[in-house]
């Protein structure tokens, strides 16, 4: 079993491999993103729910460049 701690920031080099183990543990997995500059109450309640979705959220931040 691979333990992730909520604050950890995983690159994209290692994300597959990540998956990988997570699904090998029979584990479902819920993706996300977005633009988290400023987290507020409606972004808490949207993750909160999505989490509902699965059992390890992944949380994607978007660029600003990505945004325009």
């Amino acid at each position: 079993m691979i333990e992730i701690p909520v604050t950890k920031i995983i690159t994209k080099d290692n994300i597959s491999k990540i998956i990988s183990q997570i699904k090998k543990d029979k584990k479902t997995v819920v993706l996300t993103s977005g633009s988290w500059d400023m987290l507020h109450v409606g972004h808490m309640r949207y993750l909160k729910r999505a989490c509902e979705f699965g059992d390890i959220l992944i949380v994607g931040e978007r660029s600003a460049r990505s945004l325009r």
